[in-house]
């Protein structure tokens, strides 16, 4: 149910990252997502040294603050029809930078064991997915959506035989399954595609997120005491750094002060990518 919920999740938020909405100010939001991310990493990486853990756990660590939650920011943006105002994008922006880099950081993380030839060949085999993704989106999908008649059904069956694909190309190369689902999501989400499968799309992924997270309280053990000081300390840690640093970065690559700043307090949470590097 965990794995089923999250590859259903990974694909959701897929669907909401078109990287050719953001070709206008790419410098703008590829800036930002990459410096942000970085120092929520690295920040993440020297506590969790001080903490007394090992450079592997602490790379976690360092990794699951770094990422925002893509669902979590587009309900917000969509319920307040901020997609298409200036910090919407730039928040967008910022979060397909961090989701291409948990992605690919997974992909590294689950190759630890075979060295570094091994790692570098699971970056060649992740780059097939992303030109699979290009493939779907630029030359399947058009055609399909002509044959289709735009038959509501017919679209469900694709949609979720272009993720089944992925998922399954993903297996064959020894990926991690999320990777697939992702890169099948972005595949999708090209106009008019993406406005096509909402509705479809709605119900499925709301049906297994309950499900995901009913297993997922199922399997995590409730923190003790002991554990909550280093807790709030973490979850400060974003909140605090999160704001002033996009705000800073935002002013510096041309923003103005109020759509940087609500872009860093939207951002100021952690991501469902979040709990899969923990699974």
């Amino acid at each position: 149910l965990l794995l089923l919920g999250l590859v259903f999740l990974v694909f959701t938020a897929g669907t909401e990252l078109d990287p050719r909405r953001f070709s206008e100010r790419w410098t703008l939001w590829a800036g930002v997502g990459v410096v942000q991310f970085l120092v929520l990493a690295g920040a993440g990486l020297g506590v969790g040294l001080l903490m007394g853990w090992t450079a592997a756990g602490s790379l976690y660590l360092g990794l699951g603050l770094a990422a925002s939650s893509t669902l979590v920011v587009v309900s917000l943006l969509q319920s307040r029809e901020h997609v298409y105002e200036p910090y919407g994008r730039l928040v967008l922006g910022v979060l397909l930078v961090q989701d291409v880099f948990m992605i690919f950081a997974l992909t590294l993380l689950s190759h630890l064991d075979t060295g570094w030839p091994g790692m570098a060949l699971s970056l060649v085999k992740a780059s097939l997915l992303v030109l699979l993704a290009w493939l779907v989106s630029r030359q399947l999908t058009p055609r399909v959506l002509a044959a289709s008649a735009l038959d509501d059904e017919f679209l469900l069956l694709y949609l979720l035989a272009v993720l089944l694909t992925f998922v399954g190309v993903a297996w064959i190369l020894a990926l991690p399954l999320v990777a697939g689902a992702f890169w099948a999501g972005v595949g999708l989400t090209g106009f008019p595609v993406h406005g096509l499968i909402r509705g479809q799309l709605q119900s499925l992924s709301q049906f297994f997120a309950v499900l995901f997270f009913v297993a997922l309280g199922a399997a995590v053990p409730l923190p003790g005491l002991e554990d909550l000081p280093a807790i709030l300390g973490l979850s400060l840690l974003v909140i605090v750094v999160t704001p002033p640093l996009v705000t800073f970065l935002a002013e510096r690559m041309g923003m103005t002060t109020r759509p940087g700043l609500e872009a860093g307090l939207i951002l100021s949470q952690t991501s469902e990518f979040s709990i899969i590097l923990v699974l």
